[in-house]
């Protein structure tokens, strides 16, 4: 491990003992022998080793090749969950996910980071809930010499496997050349938990007082097992390679437990929670039966103060089953009159409890005041430090944000460094929309000085939409703390990974962040011109301003505006003639194709419309029906030019000349043109539809092409989101069919609407289309369909949409003129202009859907509203609630994990959810369903 040191404002303590947190846990030495069996814990669990008749066999479970390899583990830390895919017994509950530790063991319930010194089993100290199958001071990946692996493999019935393979000792200079091999099987046949050890090359590092520790317990740590807990130099006690170990329970005690207490406070996680000054905010905690016994009449209460405000409530839960989760929220909201850090704290209590250990846990609120255009402050602490560490051979510390107001655009970060060994630091912006540090957005290398060191990030443009980000400073330098509650739960550390911090329950990490608010960007679909005589046939959209039309009359329109204003741009050669498809590259430079008596036509303009060159012609007969210019130089054109058969035409010189590529005898059946139907991913795939029901493609830029499944659809319009996914339209009544393989087999789905599918364009998980009267949406890969838009404007023909990689542009023309544009909705109304705000009540469509393990669900409010989102199933039976408070006016999003109000991962199939909106000024409620899918 990278070894802490702590000190009040101090770095560089020499003894030993500061190494890490201190070990309130008792120490028990090695002795000579093991037994080979164990008594019963107070559940009747025991193990037996495989030395013993009646032992386990040692039957290694080989999963590295069918397993899923854990990634993101190093020294030090953990990540999870992961889905164990059935409900495994476990002590009186039953566990359907883990979390796995870098150190060697596999846990249960809420996360914790078991590092050095290791503690004996059992024991109440965080985290529980966990089986210790080898752990020592072990690190998989970030220094020299560690190269282990990590597998996890469940066969979704009654097997779990979960292995570590050639895991390195931290300390490889003491002991070089150390691998070793072991894993934990989970069988929910007869409930047993079974270690097995494979090679043990060397042995556990002794320095620091580190220990091998192998054994479990439960959920409080209150009852376990424990194997072997050696405080070595030799570790005689290592298990030997060949050594199974098997844990069951094979007496019922008849222990009866009565244990109520507070998973979180807030939320599950016990997270910090930042809400808007001026706003009220409902108070919610979750409270959980941890015992054996069947609980009633629970009284949970609730105090939030800060100096002499007060405020406190008190539920009572008439009964709760073991094992029992419940979401509370109080009936009195919380409503600051000032700015800064509130204490929260809440309370089990229940008669004959004997688990006080998890009555009580305390959360911090932070009270900041945002408005548009403003910058504030999200902090954590007060800025007085209580100490400092810092990691030997460097690390960093970090500290998880989010807003409750969005968009907001990060500006300034904050980092207080108590002392320096080197320089530089490095300052980082991660995505956290996982819970976990992801992408880095942005990062900084900086001279840092003790004190308050201040890194802008202005000119990054960082901008939040929604859910979390992380700030992280890493370096050879030490990092203030504050150890004054309340606690944030907020600190995250680096030792060559990202992990909660260790001691994140007891010390908050001086770190902020300045963010200002931004208006909400609304999108959504404007009618931008209707009734007029054109008839419209292609569309190219550039960018959010600029956009081409082709008109079936020769005359080719632009907007530099946005759509404001359509200017006819069409030269001599094009007006009068059949325009069939029209591409563009930028404001100055498209191509449009024509189908004028003489022959047919390719013309280009590069600048503007002003005047059009002859590209290509093909003498008399035909028309190319689609155009798609790839990169400035590459582009490709598919129509019928030659007495009906149909030809691929190829440019590598910007259109200045075409080759024909592929002509009928390479594709199968006689062509009979090729409709507005042309989609690509960059230059490589390629997919067209032709109108004898079929999609070509090609992934080698058009040199050779397959040819998809027949007679599923007409296909006037094809469109991929991404090389997997694709949906294809249909002319007249038929529908339009999807494909999760390439293009290679298509299924049937249904749109909105009826009439003739003409044009389709997608990106990721989304996708549009046109049929008939309406613009139709998917954000599911083309599985299922909602109408986006259905204004009067005519027999929508054909549209187009470019993605800033996460809002889309575009625009949708029909054939008798009309023309509808999606894009920034810009309103006259008010404050809703300053404010970005809905102007009604919405609940949105699930995203993804279908989806596993997780979605999420985005709904507006115009107005502040106490608002329930709930899960049902498809008996109408409540299955969670994800919301139950108080919000403001805006745009929000909740996530949920597939999981019902116990905790527990629910069965694949239909579910509904439900927005309930109760505006706080009296007027109107809001009620909604929409329906989703959970596949597995």
């Amino acid at each position: 491990m990278m070894r802490t040191v702590t000190g009040l404002l101090l770095v560089c303590l020499m003894s030993a003992l500061a190494f890490g947190a201190s070990d309130s846990k008792k120490v028990q030495g090695p002795s000579a022998t093991r037994p080979d069996t164990s008594a019963p814990d107070s559940w009747g669990y025991t193990w037996v080793k495989s030395t013993e008749p009646g032992g386990p066999s040692f039957r290694w479970v080989d999963i590295a090749t069918r397993g899923t390899q854990v990634t993101g583990l190093g020294d030090d830390n953990f990540v999870g969950p992961f889905p164990m895919q059935l409900a495994f017994p476990y002590y009186w509950y039953t566990v359907s996910s883990f979390y796995v530790g870098s150190n060697g063991f596999i846990n249960f319930s809420a996360p914790g980071n078991f590092a050095p010194p290791f503690a004996q089993f059992p024991n109440t100290s965080a985290p529980n809930d966990l089986l210790a199958i080898c752990v020592g001071d072990l690190v998989l990946s970030g220094q020299a010499g560690a190269g282990g692996q990590c597998y996890y493999w469940s066969n979704g019935t009654d097997s779990v496997v979960v292995s570590f393979i050639n895991v390195t000792e931290w300390e490889s200079t003491v002991n070089p050349n150390t691998r070793h091999t072991f894993q934990v099987v989970l069988n929910k046949a007869d409930s047993s938990i079974t270690y097995q050890y494979g090679l043990q090359q060397g042995r556990y590092n002794s320095t620091n007082n580190t220990r091998l520790s192998i054994g479990m317990e439960n959920a409080t740590g209150q009852i376990g097992l424990n194997y072997v807990y050696s405080t070595a130099p030799p570790h005689a006690l290592m298990p030997d390679s060949g050594l199974a170990i098997k844990f069951k329970r094979t007496v019922n005690t008849g222990l009866q437990v009565v244990d109520a207490g507070i998973v979180g406070g807030l939320n599950v996680s016990n997270l910090g929670k930042v809400i808007k000054a001026g706003t009220s905010d409902s108070v919610r905690c979750v409270a959980k039966n941890f015992g054996t016994a069947a609980l009633t009449n629970v009284r949970i209460t609730y105090q939030v103060s800060k100096a002499l405000e007060t405020y406190r409530d008190t539920v009572f839960i008439a009964s709760m089953a073991p094992s029992a989760q419940v979401n509370i929220t109080f009936p009195r909201v919380f409503t600051p009159t000032s700015t800064g850090s509130y204490s929260a704290r809440f309370d089990a209590f229940v008669t004959g409890d004997v688990g006080p250990g998890n009555n009580t846990k305390t959360a911090e609120i932070f009270v900041a005041p945002f408005a548009v255009g403003q910058s504030t402050r999200i902090q954590f602490e007060s800025g007085t430090a209580s100490g400092s560490i810092n990691w030997i051979g460097g690390g960093g510390m970090g500290v998880l944000f989010d807003s409750p107001v969005y968009p907001v655009r990060i500006e300034t970060v904050f980092v207080q460094v108590a002392a320096i060994t080197a320089n530089p630091m490095t300052v980082e912006i991660l995505d956290g929309s996982s819970g976990s540090p992801g992408t880095v957005l942005a990062t900084r290398s900086v001279t840092a000085v003790v004190g308050m060191n201040a890194v802008v990030f202005t000119s990054d443009s960082i901008r939040i939409s929604s859910g979390k980000w992380f700030v992280g400073a890493r370096g050879q330098m030490a990092f203030s703390y504050e150890a004054t509650a309340p606690i944030s739960y907020r600190s995250w550390e680096y030792t060559g990974g990202w992990a909660p911090y260790r001691s994140g329950d007891l010390q908050d990490i001086i770190i902020r962040a300045t963010v200002r608010q931004e208006a909400p960007v609304v999108y959504s679909w404007t009618t931008q011109t209707s009734g007029t005589t054109q008839a419209l046939r292609a569309v190219k959209t550039v960018s959010s301003t600029v956009g081409w039309i082709a008109g079936a009359s020769g005359t080719v329109l632009r907007t530099t505006n946005g759509g404001t204003t359509w200017t006819s741009v069409a030269g001599p050669q094009v007006a009068g003639n059949t325009v069939y498809a029209i591409d563009a590259l930028s404001a100055t430079t498209a191509f449009v194709t024509t189908s004028p008596a003489a022959g047919t036509y390719i013309f280009r303009t590069t600048n503007g419309g002003t005047s059009w060159d002859t590209v290509f012609t093909q003498g008399t007969g035909g028309f190319l029906d689609a155009i798609k210019m790839f990169d400035a130089n590459n582009g490709m054109a598919v129509g019928d030019p030659v007495g009906g058969k149909w030809t691929i035409l190829r440019t590598t010189n910007g259109g200045s000349s075409w080759a024909r590529i592929a002509t009928e005898p390479l594709l199968v059946g006689t062509e009979s043109g090729f409709n507005t139907s042309f989609s690509s991913i960059g230059s490589t795939n390629i997919w067209f539809g032709t109108n004898n029901s079929r999609v070509y493609r090609s992934t080698d830029g058009g040199a050779t092409w397959s040819s998809g499944t027949t007679a599923f659809v007409s296909s006037t319009g094809v469109g991929f989101g991404d090389t997997q996914y694709g949906v294809a339209g249909g002319s007249g009544t038929t529908g339009a069919a999807r494909s999760t393989d390439g293009g290679a087999t298509w299924t049937t789905v249904t749109l909105p609407s009826t009439g003739s599918i003409y044009g389709i364009a997608g990106k990721g998980s989304n996708f549009w289309a046109v049929r008939g009267t309406v613009v139709a949406k998917s954000t599911n890969q083309g599985a299922t369909w909602d109408t986006a838009y259905a204004g009067a404007i005519g027999a929508f023909r054909h549209l187009d949409f470019l993605w800033d990689g996460t809002n889309g542009y575009g625009w949708a023309v029909t054939s008798t003129g009309g023309i509808a544009k999606y894009g920034v909705v810009t309103t006259a109304v008010g404050d809703d202009v300053v404010n970005g705000l809905p102007q009604e009540f919405t609940l949105m469509q699930n995203y993804p859907n279908p989806f596993n393990p997780t979605t999420n669900i985005r709904y507006g409010l115009p107005r502040a509203a106490h608002v329930s989102v709930k899960i049902y199933n498809l008996l109408g039976q409540e299955v969670a609630q994800l919301k139950d408070e108080v919000e403001s006016a805006g745009t929000h999003d909740v996530v949920w994990l597939g999981r019902n109000t116990a905790g527990h991962t629910v069965a694949s199939g239909v579910y509904f959810y439900q927005l309930e909106a109760r505006p706080v000024d009296g007027s109107s409620q809001f009620n909604s369903f929409k329906k989703m899918l959970l596949l597995k």
